[in-house]
């Protein structure tokens, strides 16, 4: 593979927000199956996750961007009916033999005594129990979780991802400190506006929790062509100036002053990134 496929490949991983082992895995695939391969399942998995994302085998929750990318590449390779460079990327996994397990016990039940014969009903009657305030409940609540503990990195990544929605696509976690790094689509826009449910996920999951400053790449690129006035062609792809915090576009056409000022305004608001137009002849 070459250097510029290794940076196409490396970008893809990137815009998944894949690192690591994952991010190895995406330009091994590269290597094994061209560009073009990994380029059209990339655009078919910008779709899908437009289009709600994909849910995990048990439909407990939704896959993330790189694993909606995985299941895609795994089903193209069955419909092409290319067998070997599916067991050569993802290599099955050896089945774990259960484990025997011994008969559960049956407790031996005490006979109940009859009124009567063993015991007598009791002429008491039953005491009733106090009622707790809201403030003694809350104090046990909170009491309890602190008995309890801050929760396990896969059930605090999966309560933060169920409070904020689709707009943060991806949480990851730094066990050593102990932090969770939320990548929203557009973070400058949504960090200010989860501010305060981050904290209160904070106090709820145990783990620190940042914003990841740099948006969805791929979005931001996305938003900047829709916002642009129908008058203008658009020339290549967006270029993406992350020091500026600014997208450009080269684009053919007649500039509207009042239609571009308007997408000036939408993308800003949609982003909190500036759009910039190149004309060219």
């Amino acid at each position: 593979m070459g250097a510029s496929e290794q940076r196409t490949a490396e970008q893809i991983a990137d815009e998944l927000g894949e690192k690591d082992l994952a991010k190895d895995k995406i330009i091994h695939i590269a290597s094994q199956c061209g560009l073009e391969f990994i380029n059209a399942l990339f655009e078919q998995t910008m779709r899908v996750e437009e289009g709600g994302g994909l849910m995990v085998k048990d439909r407990s929750r939704r896959r993330t961007p790189g694993g909606v990318f995985f299941y895609l590449v795994k089903e193209r390779l069955k419909e092409e009916q290319r067998f070997e460079d599916l067991d050569r990327l993802f290599p099955p996994q050896p089945r774990e033999q259960p484990q025997h397990q011994p008969p559960p016990l049956v407790p031996r039940m005490r006979p109940r005594p009859r009124v009567g014969v063993g015991a007598l009903p009791s002429s008491q009657p039953a005491q009733p129990q106090p009622r707790r305030t809201a403030t003694e409940s809350a104090f046990q609540q909170e009491a309890s979780s602190r008995r309890m503990g801050p929760l396990d990195q896969h059930q605090a990544i999966e309560t933060i991802r169920m409070t904020l929605g689709d707009t943060c696509y991806k949480v990851s976690a730094s066990v050593g400190t102990r932090t969770m790094t939320a990548r929203f689509l557009f973070p400058d826009i949504a960090g200010p506006q989860y501010a305060q449910v981050m904290e209160t996920l904070k106090a709820q999951t145990g783990w620190d929790i940042v914003v990841h400053p740099l948006p969805h790449q791929g979005k931001l690129a996305e938003v900047a062509r829709q916002v642009l006035p129908p008058s203008l062609l658009i020339l290549g792809d967006p270029s993406i100036h992350q020091n500026d915090r600014m997208v450009t576009i080269r684009c053919h056409g007649d500039l509207d002053e009042p239609a571009w000022l308007q997408s000036q305004e939408t993308f800003q608001a949609t982003t909190g990134w500036t759009l910039c137009v190149k004309l060219v002849s």
